[in-house]
C-alpha cells in the first residue's frame, strides 16, 4: 500500500526561500520530481500558470515524490522485488531472469486508470544501452512475500538497480491545447519570468499514473486507440547545484549523485542509460498503454 505525500508538513520543511534558492540556482528549469523540493518547485510555477490563464482544463494524476531505499509493500524503483521465483520473467532469448525496473502500486488510483490488479511489476533485458523484452506482472497485494530469497547465482548475472521508495500524492495535469505554450508564455511575461521548460509545468517530468501524459517535447505519449496508464520518469538527473531534501530521507545529495550525468554511458544513437539509477537519457522513461485489446504495452522514451 502506497503511503501518501504529506504535503502540509513538508510545507513547513520546505520553506519559501529554498524554492527561490533552489529556482534562482537553475535559471528557471523545472526540475524531474524526485523529492519534496522538486514538487514545491513544479508547484510554484504550475500556481502562476493557473492563476493568470482563464481557460485551461484539468485531469487527475497521482504523482510519487521518492526516498531512497526500499519499499516493503508499496510503489519502488530498483532493487528487488518481495515475489516468489516461480513468478519471475524470464528472457524468450535464453530463458534468464529479466531484470526487476519497477513495481508501482495503483490501490490508489483506479478511479483514473483501468487495471487488472493492484500491483503492477515491470521487468527488462538490458541491452546495448536500450531497455529491450519488457515483461509486466500484474499481482494482488497477497501475492507479495516477504521471505522472498533469490539465489546468488541468478544475481551476479543481473542489473540490480539502487532502491527507491515512493509517497503518492493526487493532482492533475494541464492539457496541453492548441495555442497553450503562447498562453503560458504570456503569463509569465507578466510575471517577469524567463522560463525555458514550459512543458514540464504543463505535465511533471515525475513518476505518475493517468490518463493524460506528455513528455518534454509537449507530444502526448499514447498510441493510436490506446488508454496511457502510467509514467516511470527517471531518476537522480541532478546538475552540480546541491539543495535542500532532493529526497524524502535526504536532506542533501550524496557526494556520488553530483552531476550524475557524467556517469552514464552513451549509446551509438546518443541515448544514454544509467540503469544503476534508472537515468535514461537527461530524463526519459517508460510509459505504460494499454491497447483496446486490453494488452499492456512498455514503450521507453528518450529526450533529444
Amino acid at each position: 500500500m502506497n503511503t501518501k505525500f504529506n504535503i502540509d508538513q513538508w510545507k513547513e520543511i520546505v520553506d519559501r526561500e529554498s524554492i527561490k534558492k533552489y529556482i534562482s540556482s537553475q535559471f528557471h528549469i523545472c526540475p524531474t520530481i524526485c523529492g519534496p523540493t522538486h514538487y514545491f518547485v513544479y508547484e510554484f510555477y504550475r500556481n502562476i500558470i493557473e492563476n493568470g490563464l482563464t481557460d485551461y482544463e484539468l485531469v487527475p494524476c497521482d504523482i510519487f515524490i521518492w526516498g531512497k531505499g526500499c519499499s516493503p509493500s508499496g510503489t519502488q524503483i530498483g532493487g528487488l522485488p518481495n515475489i516468489p521465483m516461480d513468478l519471475w520473467p524470464k528472457s524468450e532469448v535464453d530463458l534468464s531472469l529479466l531484470n526487476f525496473i519497477c513495481q508501482i502500486d495503483f490501490s490508489d488510483s483506479r478511479d483514473i486508470v483501468s487495471v487488472p490488479k493492484d500491483y503492477m511489476l515491470l521487468f527488462a533485458n538490458f541491452f546495448e544501452n536500450c531497455m529491450e523484452e519488457f515483461s509486466i506482472l500484474w499481482l494482488d497485494r497477497c501475492d507479495l512475500t516477504q521471505d522472498c530469497k533469490i539465489n546468488d547465482s541468478f544475481l551476479k548475472d543481473m542489473i540490480v538497480m539502487d532502491p527507491y521508495y515512493g509517497e503518492i500524492h493526487r493532482t492533475h495535469n494541464i492539457v496541453n491545447r492548441i495555442g497553450m505554450i503562447k498562453d503560458v508564455k504570456s503569463v509569465f511575461r507578466k510575471n517577469k519570468i524567463d522560463f525555458s521548460g514550459l512543458t514540464q509545468i504543463l505535465c511533471a517530468d515525475a513518476t505518475m499514473i493517468g490518463s493524460y501524459i506528455s513528455v518534454i517535447q509537449s507530444e502526448i505519449v499514447s498510441s493510436s486507440n490506446s488508454e496511457v496508464v502510467c509514467k516511470i520518469h527517471s531518476l537522480g538527473s541532478f546538475s552540480s547545484q546541491n539543495h535542500i531534501y532532493p529526497w524524502l530521507n535526504r536532506k542533501e545529495l550524496d557526494p556520488d549523485e553530483m552531476d550524475s550525468n557524467s556517469e552514464c554511458n552513451f549509446s551509438t544513437f546518443g541515448r544514454v542509460i544509467n540503469p544503476k539509477k534508472f537515468l535514461i537519457g537527461d530524463g526519459g522513461g517508460i510509459v505504460i498503454e494499454k491497447s483496446p485489446s486490453g494488452e499492456f504495452i512498455a514503450n521507453m522514451y528518450f529526450y533529444s
